[in-house]
């Protein structure tokens, strides 16, 4: 891949650069069963990407539940999220020196459908430091496939969109891409399927993240 033009790349989080899509469909599936609703992980894992409250919104949607309730709901699945946060690290294996390497010639950034405490809980500051820019949900209003959170790690990068690169392991970081128009590599560490991880923008689909660095020679 031809990557002279390329100034910066923006990674999505849960699932792309961390080991934490399970661990977010425990939490999940313990709170909507709270509510009498049993999701499964194809459910649950194609709407990451999204808020927490729109993802409780569609899983319980069958409810009507008003949105103080699916505020509570959201709060409840905070706890239980903490409950079951592992105490080893969920940062994938390698992605630390793929970084150290992409660090050298791109600017980084996140852009992410999680919030800011759960970002602080999960990655070190040594980590967060490979990064020029970490794109949270406090950040935006309109998740994924949204281009929003996307805009918004391109401004704080004061980079041009025809000279960044989204790397996500989703159907909604897909369809935020081709929104975007921004080119896309997709990581098949997920549920999404190469098909849906490929759209109009899209340049690769790889394993991992470990895998760009010999992409972008």
């Amino acid at each position: 891949m031809n990557s002279s033009k390329l100034k910066a790349i923006i990674f999505d989080l849960d699932g792309t650069l961390i080991n934490s899509n399970e661990f977010h469909f425990q939490a999940l599936k313990r709170t909507c069963k709270l509510a009498k609703i049993n999701v499964t992980r194809k459910q649950v894992f194609l709407l990451y990407g999204e808020h927490t409250l729109m993802i409780l919104s569609h899983l319980l949607s069958r409810k009507h539940f008003s949105k103080s309730t699916l505020l509570e709901l959201r709060r409840i699945k905070r706890e239980f999220a903490h409950d079951v946060l592992p105490s080893k690290s969920l940062i994938y294996p390698g992605i630390e020196k793929t970084l150290s390497l992409l660090e050298k010639r791109f600017k980084l950034a996140i852009a992410t459908g999680s919030n800011r405490q759960f970002i602080n809980e999960v990655l070190p500051e040594k980590f967060q430091n490979h990064f020029h820019a970490i794109i949270s949900s406090n950040d935006y209003k309109k998740p994924k496939p949204n281009p929003e959170p996307l805009m918004k790690a391109l401004k704080k990068l004061k980079i041009k969109k025809e000279n960044a690169l989204f790397v996500g392991d989703g159907l909604l970081d897909a369809q935020a891409a081709k929104n975007t128009k921004i080119n896309f590599i997709g990581i098949k560490s997920g549920i999404a399927t190469k098909k849906q991880l490929t759209v109009k923008t899209t340049l690769a689909v790889l394993k991992s993240v470990n895998e760009l660095s010999a992409l972008l020679k």
